[in-house]
């Protein structure tokens, strides 16, 4: 007998052995996640009957992983895998070869799985999930249970109606912020709330309230008890060489002098004169 015909029989025997021992696998080769903390992350590779021991490779985002079939077990049953990612998304690719008739083919299994990172949760927040009529222009609060890392304040995106609306970003605590939209938020929207939590990306919807018509501030100059709206040109007077055409110009105090008209006199005394 020739020694390939030897090898060929040897491996025959070893991987019926095997089955016998230890059963068979849904599929050539199944991983099952055991695990998945931002620590570490566990996993358990089974292969069906059929495999040639020390065939297997492991490969991590493209990466090959290095490990030692013999020593964790892999003739006798199946594999553990102890892997350190970074948090996000993974693609976990196990590769082994196994004799099938005649023949010795490759199989693969891929699984893709996502390890939590050390952003905090969100406690609460304004709009809340699913409000509805939000003033258009509402700042965006939200609370976090511990202190607001770089991802989290890299992750925010607001979107309405698919576009992304611009805003600026306030800490106003470690773990309280607030997101300040430029301009108005469009009218009678549904907007999208986006930023990385503990577990993944976390999402919130909110409707925007209906854009009204144009307020039109009404005053009558002649009526001076009406004190609301105020006209932003009232302590003015017409100056041709202004700018603007009026400059400053605030009425004497009375000479019963009050903390108030002390007050009055001081703005005066500062503003009087200036561009209107």
């Amino acid at each position: 007998m020739s020694a390939r015909a030897l090898r060929y029989g040897w491996l025959l025997a070893m991987t019926s052995w095997w089955a016998l021992g230890c059963g068979a696998a849904d599929t050539p080769v199944a991983i099952d996640s055991i695990e998945i903390s931002r620590q570490a992350s566990r996993f358990r590779v089974t292969t069906a009957p059929g495999y040639l021991p020390g065939s297997m490779r492991v490969r991590l985002d493209g990466e090959r992983v290095v490990f030692d079939e013999l020593q964790l077990g892999g003739n006798f049953g199946p594999i553990p895998l102890d892997l350190e990612p970074a948090s996000g998304r993974h693609l976990l690719i196990v590769s082994a070869r196994f004799l099938e008739g005649p023949r010795v083919v490759t199989r693969r299994k891929a699984l893709h799985f996502r390890t939590p990172s050390d952003t905090p949760r969100l406690v609460s927040s304004w709009p809340g999930p699913g409000t509805r009529d939000l003033p258009r222009s509402e700042w965006i609060q939200l609370e976090f249970a511990s202190m607001i890392t770089d991802e989290v304040t890299k992750s925010i995106n607001i979107a309405c109606h698919g576009r992304d609306v611009p805003f600026a970003l306030h800490r106003v605590a470690d773990h309280f912020m607030l997101l300040n939209p430029v301009g108005e938020l469009p009218g009678d929207s549904l907007c999208l709330l986006r930023w990385t939590g503990p577990v993944g990306p976390e999402r919130l919807y909110f409707w925007t309230a209906k854009a009204g018509s144009r307020a039109e501030v009404l005053y009558d100059r002649g009526a001076p008890r009406v004190t609301a709206p105020f006209p932003d040109d009232h302590f003015t007077r017409r100056a041709k060489r202004s700018r603007t055409g009026r400059r400053v110009q605030l009425p004497a105090a009375p000479r019963a002098r009050s903390g108030v008209d002390r007050i009055v006199e001081a703005v005066r005394a500062e503003v009087d004169g200036l561009d209107g």
